[in-house]
């Protein structure tokens, strides 16, 4: 297929957790996601160090400094593999307040209380939810989806509607329901469709693509989607409706692919986003550690250039901020643990 040299480059399985907390409606989602063959030697020899327990990030935080160099020295090296995602709500925040500020000309500590009230419970949750939907895959996904302008595959019982306000976008908003579970869809669905924010990929693909006639973003993304149909991706139990969003939109965009005779894949292929428990897949115990690790270094005075700097890639609201390229450091014995 004209998509292979795409797909031999990717992971079979990719294992994803997150940290985050549910209280705050600004805290970020930082979402790690690891490759499906990593080493887990470091994983097994922590496990017997900390007496068999379910791995976890505070666990592992809490004993660091009584484990050895190299067993250190190796769960570092693991864990630099991983693709972070980030969901910062702030940001959107910060951005909205800005804009009022100069529409009215009044700084906030001047605004009215009924209009900074108003401000808080209507106005930044809307503006925050729909920003980060339209920042994720799935704003991407719906234009290919359209394609036509008329079909959008699908998706939640939409399939050529005459509603030109009912969209993939305004149907998750009101599937997932809250702001809470709008982040975390915003920082799996990142982790489920990378392939489409990957630029390494995308230029790629377009090198495939440069002896035909007519290119557009439609037809790259639909390569890059075509080969991401080949990786399974797992995420830990207990948000069902953000893994359901995800499937139904890899359901969507399977359906389109093989009636365009783009995608062709065995039978019994494993291709949807599901869910399984950390308790029994150490890859997902993992991925716990790891993204536990990014949260902690994310909220240093530095700290998308100090997670940048450790992981392999990081995506921050949607968009990749840095290249595939991992930067190596010399102090790989320092988890810069802080207290």
């Amino acid at each position: 297929m004209w998509f292979e040299k795409l797909t031999s480059h990717i992971d079979r399985a990719t294992f994803a957790d997150d940290s985050f907390k549910i209280a705050d409606d600004y805290e970020p989602v930082v979402n790690a996601q690891l490759p499906g063959w990593i080493d887990l030697r470091w994983y097994w020899d922590l496990t017997r160090k900390l007496g068999g327990r379910e791995l976890k990030w505070q666990v592992v935080r809490r004993h660091w400094p009584q484990l050895g160099v190299e067993l250190r020295r190796a769960t570092l090296w693991a864990l630099r593999e991983a693709l972070i995602i980030i969901i910062d709500p702030r940001l959107y925040r910060f951005s909205i307040e800005q804009t009022v500020t100069a529409t009215i000309r009044q700084p906030r500590t001047r605004w009215p209380a009924p209009f900074r009230s108003w401000v808080e419970t209507h106005l930044l949750p809307t503006y925050i939810s729909r920003g980060i939907l339209l920042d994720s895959p799935a704003s991407r996904i719906q234009d290919f989806l359209e394609g036509d302008g008329v079909m959008l595959g699908g998706v939640g019982d939409i399939g050529g509607s005459a509603d030109e306000d009912r969209t993939i976008l305004t149907d998750l908003e009101g599937t997932l329901g809250n702001p809470h579970n709008i982040r975390l869809f915003g920082a799996r669905s990142a982790a489920a469709f990378a392939h489409l924010l990957d630029p390494d990929g995308r230029a790629r693909a377009i090198e495939l693509l440069l002896d035909m006639r007519y290119v557009n973003r439609q037809l790259v993304d639909g390569l890059l989607l075509a080969a991401g149909e080949h990786i399974q991706r797992v995420f830990d139990e207990g948000n069902r409706k953000t893994v359901a969003a995800i499937a139904e939109l890899q359901r969507a965009v399977r359906a389109r692919l093989a009636a365009q005779s783009r995608l062709l894949l065995p039978v019994g292929t494993s291709h949807r986003a599901v869910e399984l428990s950390s308790r029994d897949t150490p890859l997902l115990q993992a991925a716990d550690i790891t993204a536990g690790y990014a949260r902690t270094l994310y909220a240093q005075s530095d700290g998308l250039k100090a997670v940048c700097e450790e992981f392999r890639a990081v995506i921050l609201n949607g968009s990749m901020v840095r290249d595939w390229t991992r930067v190596e450091r010399p102090d790989a014995v320092d988890f810069r643990v802080r207290t």
